[in-house]
């Protein structure tokens, strides 16, 4: 099968986020959600109207994530932007459509990832935020971040890991978060061909 044989390929790509001054283009995407008028800023350009009057919880939504799982309301803010949940669907939203502007093959799976500290209220809130963006979670489709990690050390290391396993080694992942770090201990071994 010829698409089984494509090689996999991981990249960051700039993303263009809306900011009142015009567009600015980076990888990193801050979760952080302003509604300006009839606009909904996501990312660097929300991030640029903290402190410009917005009410949190009401106007501009940032450190949501501390919010997930809890069952918290934002009961100030327009409907859709109620929950922590419905916050980290636009963000995840946004990215969905930012991936499919820059991809001409499509998305056939999308993993999001979570701490690894996140209790089940917190990974059902963040599987409905994914259902609000519309993306559709199947199982192992909701990734601790250290897991996360390590699967990006396997796809940039690739053939050249595989030789430094002729015999059984540990790996351990550190995830320095906001305020936690979260840790995973792997043991890799080369299984014989044949």
């Amino acid at each position: 099968d010829p698409a089984a044989s494509q090689e996999i390929q991981a990249r960051c790509v700039d993303l263009e986020q809306e900011t009142l001054q015009g567009t600015f283009s980076h990888v990193l995407v801050p979760s952080i959600v302003a509604l300006q008028g009839n606009r909904v800023l996501i990312g660097e350009g929300a991030k640029r109207l903290r402190g410009q009057g917005l009410r949190k919880d009401q106007g501009i939504f940032y450190e949501c994530k501390n919010d997930i799982g809890l069952n918290k309301t934002y009961h100030r803010a327009p409907e859709g932007f109620r929950s922590a949940a419905e916050i980290g669907g636009k963000v995840l939203a946004f990215l969905r459509d930012a991936a499919l502007r820059h991809s001409d093959q499509g998305v056939a799976r999308t993993v999001v990832t979570v701490p690894a500290s996140f209790q089940a209220n917190q990974r059902q809130d963040t599987v409905r935020a994914a259902q609000l963006a519309g993306l559709d979670l199947a199982g192992g489709e909701l990734l601790d971040e250290p897991v996360a990690a390590f699967i990006d050390y396997l796809m940039t290391k690739g053939a050249e890991l595989v030789e430094e396993l002729s015999t059984p080694k540990n790996l351990v992942v550190f995830d320095f978060g906001g305020g936690t770090c979260d840790v995973a201990v792997f043991r890799l071994e080369a299984l014989p061909q044949g």
